[in-house]
């Protein structure tokens, strides 16, 4: 079997390369296409997390989790970097938590 070089695979498609007439295609797809969601749906977001973010509080799960992000961060300053206190590496590790979770928020939300 012959290897082909890439200089031989792009001179044979811009040999071989037909232009199609569009018609108005691109434009009737881009207008069936859904519109980007209106605004009045992130208040939505906010106001359920908020209202999530109180029931934890009222029944001690917040307390709870805040306890187990402690003791994490303890086990993570005790096991790897000694030389800095518990909470400089508690606040990374939630810095690049909360880091994190925006990251993966912008790119769901486009």
């Amino acid at each position: 079997m012959k290897s082909i070089s890439d200089k031989e695979i792009k001179y044979f498609f811009d040999t071989a390369k037909q232009e199609i007439p569009d018609r108005g295609f691109s434009r009737r797809v881009m207008r069936r296409l859904p519109q980007d969601q209106s605004p009045a749906y992130h208040w939505i977001v906010w106001f359920f997390g908020v209202i999530g973010l109180l029931i934890a509080w009222v029944t001690g799960g917040l307390a709870e989790f805040f306890g187990y992000l402690a003791t994490f961060g303890r086990t993570i300053a005790g096991a790897h970097l000694p030389n800095l206190s518990s909470s400089v590496i508690y606040l990374l590790v939630l810095g690049g938590m909360i880091g994190f979770s925006i990251t993966i928020y912008r790119k769901i939300e486009g």
